[in-house]
């Protein structure tokens, strides 16, 4: 179907029909314009159709109208006012953990949604520091977009469905390919914590091996056995390392679950320095970490806090060469 054969039709910039235009939904959100990409569905939900308003990048825009976009009410929503904030804060987990060399132009951060617990949120794959609102996708437990969402996911998206199924406790998960945690992913020594900051992680963290139950594999998680394996040498942990790849971590919340990807980081760099000294290391005893990470848990505001306004503060710092 041509738009300018459709009711409530305004062709603005013109060009030719994509040939998915007749599979899409009613309307496509302003990440169309802003990134050039495609919007299968309205992300309000809509009961009825959305105007057509132009082209660019060869991409066709739809937005609501007053006569015709009428959001469905319920839960369901990702969109919904209840959860606004939250969204704006998957955001900002993806800036904080991107500024911090957690995440570069790959790894990911999603978050249980609050409202539907057999669903969760999470980028399409885009590299971190670039998402915005508009790009958060809805997902079940079965790993697959909810509604008629045909934006391309994370490869590794069942990294997060599987570990939501097997732990009613997780709220949020940071996947990380950082670094310095690299050598203990494929060393025989252990990640332990060394000091207070990082008291959530066990005395052994768990080393997850793919090539052990799968075989040859591009040392990707892309398939739910695999991510229901991965769960299951998480445990009832916060962190497993994954050999040859990086680590996940599992937390109660989105700000501590970006608090242990940032100081499991952190433990890693300092017990390399440690070890490269020769001496004798001294690691957090199971009590000691234990009394650390309640003090630890109970101030994560303060420093999600300054990360947050930090990572705004730089995102809206103009570009060099620019006038302020």
């Amino acid at each position: 179907m041509d738009p300018k054969d459709a009711p409530n039709v305004e062709p603005v910039l013109g060009g030719r029909v994509p040939l998915l235009w007749p599979d899409l939904s009613p309307c496509a959100i302003k990440a169309a314009i802003q990134q050039g990409v495609w919007e299968n569905r309205c992300l309000a939900r809509c009961d009825s159709g959305c105007e057509y308003i132009g082209m660019r990048e060869s991409t066709w825009i739809m937005k609501p109208t007053a006569r015709s976009h009428k959001p469905r009410q319920g839960k369901s929503s990702v969109r919904s006012s209840s959860i606004a904030a939250l969204l704006e804060n998957i955001v900002t987990a993806n800036l904080i953990l991107a500024q911090h060399g957690v995440l570069d132009a790959y790894g990911h951060v999603s978050v249980r949604h609050p409202e539907e617990p057999e669903h969760f949120l999470l980028s399409r794959s885009m590299a971190p520091e670039l998402v915005t609102e508009s790009d958060i996708i809805e997902f079940g437990l079965d790993g697959r977009p909810v509604g008629r969402d045909l934006r391309k996911p994370h490869l590794e998206t069942p990294i997060h469905s599987e570990i939501y199924k097997a732990r009613p406790d997780v709220m949020a998960i940071v996947h990380s390919h950082a670094p310095s945690v690299i050598p203990f992913c494929a060393s025989t020594a252990r990640l332990r914590p060394i000091y207070h900051m990082s008291s959530f992680l066990s005395t052994d963290t768990p080393v997850f091996d793919i090539r052990k139950k799968f075989g040859c594999t591009d040392m990707l998680v892309r398939e739910p056995e695999q991510g229901t394996a991965l769960a299951a040498t998480l445990g009832k942990g916060r962190v497993a390392l994954m050999r040859g790849h990086g680590f996940v971590t599992a937390g109660d919340t989105l700000p501590l679950a970006v608090f242990q990807a940032i100081y499991t980081t952190l433990n890693a760099s300092l017990l390399c320095q440690a070890i490269s000294l020769g001496g004798e290391i001294t690691y957090l005893e199971s009590d000691e970490a234990e009394l650390a990470w309640e003090t630890n848990r109970a101030s994560v505001s303060k420093p999600w806090e300054v990360w947050t306004r930090n990572a705004l503060r730089r995102v809206g710092e103009p570009k060099r060469g620019t006038r302020r």
